[in-house]
């Protein structure tokens, strides 16, 4: 299933950082990050669903602080509104 921050394909055991080896069938739970951006990922199974069984999803802790980063570093940026866009 595709990250949905960077669209880029990514499996469970790479998210999980594991190895296909050490899959226990979900008797332990992991956090998942994607490899490519490093979004930290959840896991969601629709209650009915007529395409994939599972699809990812972006933990809402992880989105507030990638907001709250976003706007630290608009608040510290000079403004540029007068600038000319050359």
């Amino acid at each position: 299933m595709p990250c949905p921050a960077c669209k880029q394909a990514v499996n469970v055991f790479d998210a999980a950082g594991i190895g296909i080896d050490q899959y226990d069938f979900g008797t332990t739970g992991h956090a998942y990050r994607c490899p490519a951006c490093g979004a930290a990922l959840a896991q969601v199974v629709p209650a009915f669903s007529l395409g994939p069984l599972w699809h990812w999803q972006l933990q809402d802790g992880w989105l507030q602080q990638q907001l709250e980063k976003a706007r630290e570093f608009d608040r510290q940026r000079p403004s540029n509104q007068n600038a000319d866009p050359a």
